[in-house]
């Protein structure tokens, strides 16, 4: 069964593409575009639901901010990747923890391809194991990857969000009004 394209679709199709443009171009993601996501969210969401689109918006703006901002503390994802979820969260609502799993589910297979291409995928695995031997005998189990290590290779996490948010949508297209 095909999904109707809806004009929401289509605005936050066109504001994904240029967030991946910019994030793979300049690796940032402008402020003025995530603010023109949850923008239009709230717009799309009010027209298609009234209240119940407006806890639509803040429901999805809170779970995109929850389920991200750790992994920010924690220093494996920058801050516009954060307000990017957080922003996608404003069209999706409800749904958004479930694009939020996509997109990290894409962004690990994107990370794993990236140190395989690399040649680095055995260094990164090797390290892990370690990290889990040491988790069964120590209080502590994290070794901080040293200079070089694959673990620091960055990429525009913008694709994996914006391709999470797809395979989402794919699989669930009444998730986007």
């Amino acid at each position: 069964m095909f999904a109707l394209i809806t004009l929401p679709m289509i605005v936050l199709g066109i504001l994904l593409v240029c967030v991946v443009w910019t994030d793979s171009k300049f690796h940032k993601i402008p402020n003025v575009l995530v603010l023109a996501i949850i923008v239009s969210g709230i717009v799309f969401q009010t027209i298609s639901s009234g209240l119940h689109g407006i806890v639509e918006v803040i429901v999805g703006l809170f779970a995109g901010l929850c389920i991200f901002l750790p992994l920010y503390i924690l220093g494996g994802m920058r801050a516009g990747d954060v307000k990017l979820m957080s922003a996608v969260g404003a069209y999706l609502g409800f749904y958004t923890p479930l694009a939020a799993a996509s997109s990290l589910l894409v962004g690990g297979i994107i990370g794993l391809l990236i140190m395989a291409y690399h040649k680095k995928l055995l260094v990164f695995l090797g390290r892990y194991y370690e990290m889990i031997k040491l988790s069964m005998f120590a209080k502590t189990s994290y070794i901080p990857p040293p200079p070089g290590d694959p673990a620091l290779i960055q990429f525009p996490y913008a694709i994996a969000i914006a391709t999470g948010t797809l395979i989402m949508y794919i699989l669930m297209p009444e998730a986007l009004l």
